[in-house]
């Protein structure tokens, strides 16, 4: 675990203990008393901790959504936003009740905290971003219009009921109490059954295991996500054609490490074909799990040890870059200037509160595709440096990129009012612009943007970008003044939010695989053609969470 996301434990177990503290209320009523004593729920820790805090502001909590959530997710979270026929895989419709990277039972709501861990460092393999620079205040009023928007009405006979996946009995919903679920035990690394250790014995085990329990049907003999019935998997939430990961690549969905697997494993992934392991069935005459803690640990380990990667990659979070000044600017990305910056060491950690954090020199970047294109890996090896002389500054981003394109695209952002929280990170908002700079192998140019279809190009750019290609990478430097006039302005002393948007132009714009998913037209007009709206052909196809910068 890295420090940043150790901080974040640490301020929730913080806030636990402040708000249990305050609670004052000994004798509440357990809603899950009556479901204790049943087998089912065994391996469920009932004692284990989740995020505490309670939403206080439904105002606030509405903003907060319409200003991240609400171009995809749409206005009343149905999945439905501007950007949602863009996206690959489709924004999640909040009305289904189903919840992806879950913690808890099958049969039990997510956990809050797995909705807060969703917020805090997206949902990798989809177009859900890190959002962990919002404080923990916003976050939980997030989190709680969620639950909101979650809550639909369904007729039965000739009655309508209210229902919610946050109420113990389905048929009734309390928005101002929504029910959260418990995690499972041996989902907890403190807790009984513990996370054993891989061994060779383990996973090969785990292979025998993968092909016993049908894994290879849809994950394919090798885990690359080919296997004979993947092409036809369809998900429940959407009737859409359900993306089925390679696990070569070395990237999951719902986290990085074997305990994130094993919940995988358990649990399913709800609204998608990906069945829950641990669910409690009929054995003959006898009630057993449908595949025990023990199975579903060394499946994770098997499927973890099918990455090619190097080394594990992390979740997505928003992180820090030290802009250290040098005495004469780089005159292009193969400067020694920064070989120099990739060899200091480490920039002091800062501690913010009980908050400690590792700021970069060169900042590892974590690239999500908006759209999935399964005729290439995933995009995911980047990199960002940046120096300045008091004067003018220059950045460097490199990239894997092993074909030119004259269609690829690289874009730093940066908010127009750069002394306020960022907001939308695809190209801003009307009540937020931003401005970009843009670089293409046909010429660099300034752009200014308040959403992701209205965009003006600046009529003189004061940004000179040079760029090399070699070796299977892109590396592309751009220079400008500190503080143009009419332009954002970069001045020392201040964090300065920034982000990278990418297009590589041997994405796939359609394919056969990506194409059925628009067999349906959401719109209901009738089958589709395959193809995509020409509005979104110029978008950029994957981009970073916003990170912040400092000038030393």
């Amino acid at each position: 675990m890295n420090v940043a996301l150790r901080g974040i434990v640490v301020a929730v177990l913080m806030a636990a203990a402040v708000s249990a503290a305050g609670r004052g209320n000994p004798e509440a009523q357990d809603p899950w008393e009556a479901h204790k004593q049943e087998p089912r729920f065994a391996d469920v820790d009932w004692n284990a901790m989740d995020y505490p805090l309670r939403g206080q502001n439904p105002a606030l909590g509405k903003a907060l959504y319409a200003r991240y959530c609400q171009m995809c997710h749409g206005e009343k979270g149905e999945g439905d936003g501007e950007l949602a026929d863009f996206l690959v895989p489709r924004p999640r419709n909040f009305k289904s009740g189903l919840f992806k990277g879950r913690s808890t039972h099958p049969d039990m709501p997510p956990a809050k905290m797995d909705i807060v861990r969703s917020i805090q460092h997206g949902i990798p393999l989809s177009a859900m971003l890190s959002y962990s620079f919002l404080d923990t205040a916003d976050t939980t009023e997030i989190v709680e219009h969620v639950t909101r928007l979650s809550i639909r009405e369904i007729q039965v006979g000739a009655e309508k009921f209210t229902i919610s996946p946050f109420a113990v009995d389905r048929l009734k919903a309390d928005p101002a109490n929504p029910v959260y679920g418990k995690p499972l035990k041996s989902g907890n690394f403190h807790r009984a059954l513990g996370m054993p250790f891989p061994t060779p014995l383990t996973i090969s085990r785990g292979k025998a295991l993968f092909e016993k329990y049908g894994c290879t049907v849809c994950h394919g003999e090798k885990g690359d996500g080919r296997g004979p019935q993947a092409a036809d998997l369809v998900n429940s939430v959407d009737d859409r054609r359900s993306l089925v990961p390679d696990f070569t690549q070395g990237i999951y969905s719902g986290g990085p490490n074997t305990r994130h697997l094993y919940l995988r494993i358990s649990a399913g992934v709800p609204g998608t074909p990906m069945a829950a392991f641990g669910n409690y069935v009929k054995m003959g005459d006898e009630f057993g799990y449908a595949v025990s803690p023990e199975d579903r640990w060394t499946l994770a380990h098997y499927v973890i040890a099918l990455s090619q990667r190097k080394e594990p990659l992390p979740l997505p979070h928003s992180e820090k870059m030290i802009v250290t000044k040098v005495p004469v600017l780089p005159n292009g990305p193969a400067s020694p200037v920064w070989q120099q910056i990739k060899q200091l060491p480490p920039p002091p950690k800062e501690t913010h509160g009980w908050l400690e954090t590792q700021p970069f020199y060169v900042l590892p970047l974590y690239f999500q595709q908006l759209r999935r294109d399964l005729k290439r890996p995933y995009f995911a090896s980047a990199q960002v440096s940046a120096v300045h002389d008091g004067a003018s500054i220059s950045f460097l981003v490199e990239w894997e990129d092993r074909n030119q394109n004259p269609d690829d695209m690289m874009e730093i952002q940066f908010p127009a009012n750069p002394d306020m929280t960022p907001g939308f990170a695809l190209h801003g908002l009307p009540n937020e612009p931003v401005q970009l700079w843009r670089w293409t192998p046909n010429g660099t140019m300034e752009v200014d943007a308040s959403g992701p279809f209205k965009e003006t190009a600046q009529a003189k750019s004061d940004v000179v970008a040079k760029a090399i290609r070699a070796g299977g990478w892109c590396r592309v430097q751009w220079t400008r003044s500190l503080a143009p006039p009419g332009d954002v302005a970069i001045s020392a002393g201040r964090e300065i939010p920034f982000l990278l948007l990418m297009r590589d132009g041997d994405d796939g714009w359609t394919d056969d695989r990506v194409a059925s998913e628009d067999d349906e037209d959401p719109k209901g007009n009738g089958p589709g053609t395959g193809k995509i709206d020409d509005r979104y052909k110029d978008l950029p196809r994957h981009l970073t969470t916003w990170h912040k910068m400092e000038l030393k």
